[in-house]
């Protein structure tokens, strides 16, 4: 709808579900990470499709140093290798390492690592929009809104963005891994982001991330992807929990968990709850495994 009332050109692109699958199954067990074969298509397949279609000009959206955090690569205008790696997002591995007998070189071509020669002959220039505009989720919504977008009804899914987090279901499991390997989720990324802003004070945004940051995300999405991947949601959990930090988290005379020396308070266990979808939204969900 949006696209419709901007006027522009789109091009919507799918790999090889089965293969994005496999390797998504794969990710899963061998990083804690959902999403990392989301990640590695979004910064692959456009450069790739730059350099097919010839342009140089490539507009990202933020900055996720600049908007979330981490001084050393916060004042870039543009985005490069360097920061893709310090990022960690993509764990250091290249498309290619997934090639073997059930992944063919053919199977990834789409999200192949772009050849940097070809992107220099381009003169390719990927900037960030960020930069140059003063890059603010609650002012991006309402602009949005205006052209068709609609945020979630029933309040976030996961942190205190209901315009977050809505393009898939696999996001906010990836987000709870977070959760569970640093000590901290959404919450206290938008918290901190309030807070930079002014909107919101410290003490506030400490209630907050008591209250929500360890929310597991809906039951619904994690049964959507066992399903998606083909594991057993006793699978899923027993994975999850295999990437719990050690170091942070530690087991009271109960066996509860809970965060050493965590920002709210110690000792708190782990006994979060689920984030609760809407009977569409679940209809939502019987569409896609259809």
């Amino acid at each position: 709808m949006a696209l419709k009332k901007i006027g522009v050109d789109h091009i919507d692109f799918s790999p090889n579900p089965k293969i994005i699958n496999l390797i998504t199954k794969k990710s899963f067990i061998k990083f804690g990470d959902t999403s990392y074969i989301d990640h590695l298509c979004i910064f692959n397949i456009i450069p790739n499709l730059a350099i097919k279609l010839n342009i140089p000009l490539v507009v990202w959206g933020e900055n996720w140093y600049f908007e979330y955090g981490g001084k050393k690569f916060s004042n870039n205008s543009k985005f490069n290798n360097k920061i893709l790696k310090n990022n960690n997002i993509l764990k250091n591995t290249l498309a290619e390492k997934w090639v073997s007998k059930s992944i063919t070189k053919r199977d990834i071509s789409s999200f192949k690592t772009p050849n940097l020669k070809d992107l220099k002959k381009l003169k390719f220039e990927p900037i960030f929009l960020g930069y140059y505009l003063n890059w603010d989720i609650k002012k991006n919504s309402k602009i949005a809104i205006k052209n068709g977008f609609k945020p979630r009804e029933k309040g976030p899914i996961m942190g205190l963005y209901n315009e977050s987090d809505l393009d898939c279901t696999n996001i906010p499991i990836h987000h709870y891994f977070k959760w569970l390997k640093f000590g901290f989720n959404r919450v206290t990324d938008n918290c901190s982001n309030e807070i930079r802003k002014g909107r919101m004070s410290r003490n506030e945004a400490i209630r907050n991330i008591k209250k929500l940051d360890g929310i597991k995300p809906p039951k619904e999405y994690i049964e959507n992807f066992c399903k998606q991947i083909n594991i057993s949601k006793k699978f899923f959990w027993k994975n999850v929990e295999k990437f719990r930090n050690k170091n942070i988290w530690k087991k009271n005379a109960e066996n509860k968990w809970y965060i050493e020396n965590w920002i709210v308070g110690n000792k708190i266990i782990d006994n979060f709850g689920h984030t609760k979808i809407s009977k569409k939204e679940k209809l939502y969900l019987m569409d896609l495994g259809t």
